[in-house]
């Protein structure tokens, strides 16, 4: 996943991630999310810890509809946490104009034959 963000970051200098937590109950979870918090430098990088706002809200089983997958109450849930991270974001002035992606290298010339 960091090597992913690394690319994003390489890429489109000066973009803002944010990375979502993985919903709790798979294998892995929790270290995956433990090095999405830890890589979230609240400067360009921000975590936002879905599982603890479902937690505060009444648990993971009211916004799911299979145990994965949100339902309506879990996309609205989202929607309302996105949208105070991306007023925290907006609040630190992180918000920066993405130029053009970096060039991309020419494809490989074909040899004949």
């Amino acid at each position: 996943i960091m090597a992913v963000a690394d690319k994003v970051k390489e890429r489109w200098a000066g973009v803002t991630l944010i990375f979502v937590s993985l919903p709790p109950g798979a294998a892995g979870t929790d270290a995956v999310n433990s090095i999405l918090k830890k890589n979230a430098d609240g400067k360009n990088t921000f975590y936002l810890d879905m599982n603890e706002a479902m937690k505060a809200a009444g648990g993971f089983g009211k916004f799911t509809k299979d145990g994965v997958h949100f339902n309506d109450d879990g996309y609205q849930l989202l929607g309302e946490n996105l949208s105070k991270t991306l007023a925290q974001v907006k609040s630190q002035n992180m918000f920066k104009r993405m130029g053009k992606p970096a060039a991309a290298a020419p494809p490989a010339k074909k040899k004949q034959k």
